[in-house]
């Protein structure tokens, strides 16, 4: 990190502090929490340098992040900003943090994206039978609307830990532990379909494996399907352009996991069912994942059409 300051060696104190707390996240927090933290607090340090974690004040601080918001920075970023400096100075201060009773700014929650299932259609409508990596990608886009898996987590799957026959699989999931997905007949069928050829490229024992890129053969990772999914898209949008069509938004894994609660939802599932099956400690992110969800959902759910069917 770039040393702040016109004294060389209070600058090196006060970056010494904020290596030996990079040390404790990289043991404590997920690589992308440890990223995120590093960057608030090295941000905050070069815009207020001290000495030492002792030097700092409430008031450093709290000008600091009010800074942010009147030069119009959005909310979740200095929500972001405010979590690393809390954190920080709660390893270093403990219960002497200046930091300890600066509240975090609300966060307006709006709709995000989330995939559907006509989107989805049209997706395995363009994959080539022919092409290995759409029979790969045909694996991925229904394992991702069955189980709702995190990027890190699909690209995380195992051969050794599938169950084609009970059709399930166990990875890890946030928070380190392991978790059972479910996946339907379609997507067992398809898995199978990729397993021949899975097995002729492949140099980890990783389900989902590159065709190309820099690493064939070894496992996909999230920038990898970060990657994977432009170039679905274009491809998609390329077709659909010349014959007409409106294009399709970009997506990226995260929507999908919203689109397995609500369309699973839509279907009749009980939310307790949806949130086993997402792996969800309790009911608050199966609400928070079904927020696009719609009165004009209901149609298929009248007591009053039930009440004509009987009669009828």
């Amino acid at each position: 990190m770039e040393i702040v300051g016109n004294n060389a060696d209070t600058a090196t104190k006060m970056t010494k502090q904020i290596e030996d707390w990079a040390i404790f996240l990289a043991l404590s927090v997920r690589p992308n929490t440890t990223e995120s933290y590093l960057y608030a607090m090295n941000r905050f340090y070069q815009a207020v340098p001290k000495p030492s974690a002792k030097k700092y004040k409430k008031r450093d601080i709290s000008r600091y992040l009010s800074n942010l918001r009147l030069t119009g920075i959005s909310p979740a970023y200095v929500k972001n900003q405010t979590a690393g400096i809390k954190n920080f100075f709660k390893w270093a201060l403990g219960k002497k943090s200046p930091a300890k009773n600066i509240p975090y700014i609300r966060v307006p929650k709006k709709p995000q994206r989330t995939i559907t299932l006509a989107e989805i259609q049209d997706i395995l409508k363009h994959l080539s039978p022919y092409r290995d990596c759409a029979v790969r990608n045909k694996v991925l886009v229904l394992l991702l609307i069955d189980t709702g898996l995190r990027a890190s987590e699909v690209c995380s799957i195992t051969i050794d830990n599938i169950d084609l026959e009970r059709r399930c699989l166990w990875v890890t999931i946030k928070g380190g532990s392991l978790g059972l997905a479910v996946f339907s007949p379609d997507t067992a069928r398809a898995i199978r379909e990729w397993l021949p050829i899975r097995n002729r490229i492949a140099k980890s024992n990783h389900l989902l494996v590159s065709k190309c890129g820099l690493t064939p053969g070894h496992k996909m990772t999230p920038t990898g399907l970060r990657s994977n999914w432009r170039n679905m898209c274009k491809r998609i949008n390329k077709e659909r352009v010349r014959k007409g069509e409106q294009p399709i938004a970009l997506f990226s894994t995260h929507p999908f996991r919203r689109g397995m609660v609500v369309e699973s939802t839509k279907l009749g599932a009980p939310t307790r069912l949806v949130q086993l099956a997402g792996r969800w400690v309790d009911l608050e992110m199966v609400d928070r994942y079904s927020q696009t969800l719609s009165a004009f959902d209901f149609d298929g759910y009248y007591p009053s059409s039930k009440l004509f069917q009987e009669n009828a």
